[in-house]
C-alpha cells in the first residue's frame, strides 16, 4: 500500500519499490482501498527485501517492528524511517470491519508520506 501511495504522490520525484521480510501476495482489501482512492496498483507484486540490499537506496521506510529488527545491511547508508503502523491484515471480523482497518492504514501511511516528503 505504501509503495502505491508514494508512487501516486511522488512519481516524478522518487523511484519507489516495496519489499517485505516475508513477502505475501497483495491483499484484496489493499487493492480495493487503492482503487477507492484512484491509485493504480497494477505493478504491485511481492518482493523480498534481500533483492534490494545491494542497490543504492536513499530511504528505507519500515512499517513494522518485526521488519525493523530483521532488516539486512544495505549498500551505502540509506536513511531508515521507523513508521510503525498496525498491519490491518490481522483484523478479524466482518468485511466492513476489515475494510475500515485497511482504510485507516491507508490514511496513516498517506499522512506520513505527505508530511515527511512535503507532497
Amino acid at each position: 500500500m505504501a509503495e502505491a501511495i508514494l508512487c501516486n504522490y511522488g512519481r516524478k520525484q522518487f523511484d519507489v519499490a516495496s519489499a517485505g521480510i516475508t513477502p505475501a501476495p497483495v491483499h484484496r482489501f489493499t487493492k480495493y482501498i487503492l482503487e477507492q482512492h484512484n491509485i493504480d496498483h497494477s505493478d504491485l507484486r511481492p518482493q523480498n527485501v534481500l533483492e534490494f540490499k545491494d542497490k543504492n537506496i536513499d530511504y528505507i521506510i519500515v512499517l513494522s517492528e518485526v521488519a525493523w529488527y530483521s532488516l539486512p545491511d544495505f549498500k551505502g547508508a540509506p536513511k531508515k524511517l521507523k513508521w510503525f503502523i498496525d498491519d490491518p491484515i490481522g483484523v478479524r471480523g466482518s468485511d466492513e470491519m476489515v475494510e475500515q482497518a485497511f482504510e485507516m492504514t491507508f490514511k496513516k501511511i498517506e499522512s506520513k508520506i505527505e508530511s515527511y516528503f512535503n507532497i
